[in-house]
């Protein structure tokens, strides 16, 4: 009994010494904005905080290059990075939360003055269409059939760009990444009346992923499910959301 009692000390002393765990190191990419700016704030970067924050959860978020973030994720080096897509290469060292911090849709804009023929089903163009794209930006896989399938994509420098384009009669049409901070026409709207919703040729989501090769990280991807809901139920999900959208609307 003496033995155990003193082994059963030892163990007492030893987590005091230990005191308790670190702070968890997460990541962010530092150039996706307006969900996440290289001096640390945007709409995703306020929505993961706050969760963690409701959850309990000491952390010490870190703006990184997005190369960064993957691979230090991956590796297990830190507890998460945000955002990420999913791929198939990740399958048992990420699991990503649900649901996503980003929801992008690809929408197809024509000018109402030479509509573009209606597909009968799914996103699809007639051979040698010319659709202005945003240089640099991922696109669904289903935007990307459309150059497989004969479209000719011309590379712009912003969505903007290429809805002037289209205004102008440069192109045919104009593929924008839609956000669900602002409303689906304003941009179009912005440069011309003449410019119109066709269809959606796919979406992309992105999340918080969080490393199972982390020592941490199952317990933190559980943690921050736990505070996700809180903020939601709260209605401060609903209040970030409403400040990021009038913020945006204001730049505009």
């Amino acid at each position: 009994m003496h033995a155990i009692a003193t082994a059963l000390l030892l163990l007492l002393t030893m987590s005091a010494w230990a005191g308790p765990p670190p702070p968890l190191d997460i990541m962010v990419e530092d150039a996706a904005p307006p969900f996440s700016y290289a001096d640390g704030s945007g709409y995703a970067n306020e929505v993961v905080i706050a969760a963690l924050r409701a959850a309990g959860v000491q952390f010490k978020l870190r703006v990184v290059p997005r190369a960064t973030c993957l691979s230090s994720v991956l590796e297990g080096q830190v507890a998460a990075c945000f955002s990420m897509d999913w791929l198939p290469e990740y399958q048992d060292l990420i699991v990503l939360a649900e649901p996503p911090l980003v929801v992008l849709d690809a929408d197809l804009y024509e000018h109402r003055g030479r509509p573009l023929p209606r597909p009968e089903h799914g996103c699809s163009l007639p051979a040698g269409t010319r659709v202005a794209i945003a240089d640099g930006q991922d696109y669904p896989a289903e935007t990307l059939e459309l150059a497989r399938s004969g479209a000719l994509f011309e590379a712009s420098p912003s969505h903007e760009r290429s809805l002037r384009m289209l205004a102008a009669g440069r192109v045919d049409a104009a593929m924008v990444i839609n956000n669900e901070l602002l409303p689906r026409e304003q941009l179009a709207a912005q440069v011309g009346k003449e410019l119109g919703f066709v269809f959606r040729c796919g979406r992309l989501t992105a999340s918080i992923g969080f490393s199972l090769k982390h020592p941490r990280g199952r317990w933190a991807h559980e943690s921050y499910l736990a505070g996700y809901k809180r903020i939601e139920a709260q209605g401060l999900l609903a209040q970030i959301r409403q400040r990021w959208a009038e913020k945006l609307a204001a730049a505009r």
